[in-house]
């Protein structure tokens, strides 16, 4: 699993915002209330985030070869874990972006000014998770080095020994 590239994640806070952004005009030049965006949500992030980081400091600790409770299982999960949180907060912070921006061009309504509000503090949330996640799947990047040594058949699973030049074939 390769880490995750800033390009995707651009396109998809981009391309989320610029949709929610258009959709929530039309409901408002068509009369309607548009969607509820509660503040509460960038708690939730936050909750999340934490959990994340928890995680991530004990895969960082196994790969450093210290005393940890993860096993490589979990230290797999986590980084899919950390992937999923990256491109969740970069789709979910393009919808609180676009309606936000739909908020600040309708700030003559009370509704929208606390809309607003709430939108901003789950940007805030979103922005939290995406470095954590960031962070974290930083930690459980499987460094170039260790990757060399298996195609070199050093260290290598399956009871491979380590291979030299002129060496005898098991």
């Amino acid at each position: 699993m390769g880490r995750t590239r800033v390009r995707v994640l651009v396109g998809l806070y981009v391309g989320v915002a610029a949709v929610v952004l258009a959709a929530v005009v039309l409901v408002i030049r068509f009369g309607w209330i548009p969607p509820l965006v509660l503040s509460g949500s960038a708690v939730l992030l936050l909750v999340v985030a934490a959990v994340l980081l928890f995680f991530g400091l004990a895969v960082r600790k196994l790969k450093r070869r210290q005393r940890t409770w993860i096993t490589l299982i979990g230290a797999a999960r986590t980084a899919a874990a950390a992937l999923a949180c990256t491109h969740a907060s970069a789709i979910l912070g393009g919808y609180f972006t676009g309606h936000l921006l739909a908020s600040l061009l309708h700030m003559q309504a009370t509704y929208m000014a606390a809309q607003a509000w709430a939108a901003a503090v789950d940007l805030v949330g979103c922005g939290v998770l995406l470095g954590v996640a960031l962070l974290v799947e930083h930690w459980c990047a499987i460094d170039e080095d260790d990757e060399e040594r298996k195609k070199r058949g050093v260290g290598g699973a399956g009871g491979v020994g380590p291979t030299f030049p002129g060496a005898a074939p098991a």
